[in-house]
């Protein structure tokens, strides 16, 4: 339920709303700081308080840097996946043009069918999180088997078709990658490493020692909404192809327009 929230939203809703969260959780913290721990023990203490509470910033820094550049890679990663697929895809189709009519006809027909079954059927899917299925691979299978039914005979088409079956692998490879990218998530062991850690930092501002409480209150509020940021951050970028932060079908778009003019000029 937490997911369809985080990524059925648009982000000008789950941003606030995720950062207010935290800056709730940060006010809260402080109010019961201020009645459980007494003033004049954080004000001994302060210093004290201020040197540990520096070490763990610092760690926790490190820490959450880590993972929100791990979150931006792997969603920069899954357009890389995404991309060159759809243009392993538009170049297998140029290819086909000059084999047989009746070959080039069969493959033309399945990889506009397979564009189609991308834009239309599997894009939604990773968009919600369900099944992809398996038509997006019969047709790939049924693109190989009109490849291997064919047998060139000059050196001129078996050269062609050995390209066009190392496109059609290297399309295989970033098909299956886009998929497991759209599986890929952070693993739970990691969000609870970094909620933990930030309750951590945000204790330490709880427990600092100020005689002006309402200055104290706004201060660990705009820690509380700095951590709140971060963890948007890693929310948006950690599923590439879900959310309002989402990698789209512009790529296969293209292609599909590419197939379009190049099927009206042959008429």
């Amino acid at each position: 339920m937490l997911n369809e929230f985080l990524y059925g939203y648009p982000s000008f809703i789950v941003g606030p709303v995720v950062v207010g969260f935290f800056i709730l959780v940060g006010i809260t913290g402080q109010l019961a700081a201020f009645r459980l721990v007494p003033a004049q023990l954080r004000l001994e203490n302060k210093d004290a308080t201020v040197y540990m509470a520096s070490i763990v910033g610092v760690i926790y820094a490190v820490l959450l840097a880590f993972i929100a550049v791990a979150a931006w890679e792997s969603f920069n990663k899954a357009g890389e996946v995404a991309r060159k697929e759809a243009a392993e895809l538009g170049d297998l189709y140029r290819d086909s043009r000059m084999l047989d009519p009746d070959v080039s006809e069969a493959m033309d027909r399945l990889m506009e069918q397979y564009v189609r079954t991308v834009i239309e059927e599997e894009w939604p899917a990773m968009a919600s999180g369900g099944m992809i299925g398996n038509k997006g691979w019969i047709l790939l299978e049924q693109v190989a088997g009109v490849m291997m039914a064919d047998t060139p005979s000059d050196p001129k088409s078996v050269a062609l078709m050995q390209e066009m079956l190392t496109r059609l692998n290297d399309l295989y490879d970033a098909r299956r990658d886009r998929l497991l990218a759209a599986e890929e998530e952070l693993e739970p062991s990691v969000w609870v490493v970094v909620l933990f850690g930030g309750l951590i930092s945000m204790l330490f501002c709880w427990i600092f020692g100020t005689p002006h409480r309402g200055f104290h209150l706004f201060v660990s509020s705009l820690v509380a909404a700095t951590f709140g940021l971060v963890m948007f951050l890693i929310v948006s970028f950690d599923l590439p192809f879900r959310g309002a932060v989402q990698i789209r079908p512009d790529e296969f778009i293209m292609v599909l327009g590419d197939i379009e003019r190049m099927k009206a000029t042959l008429r």
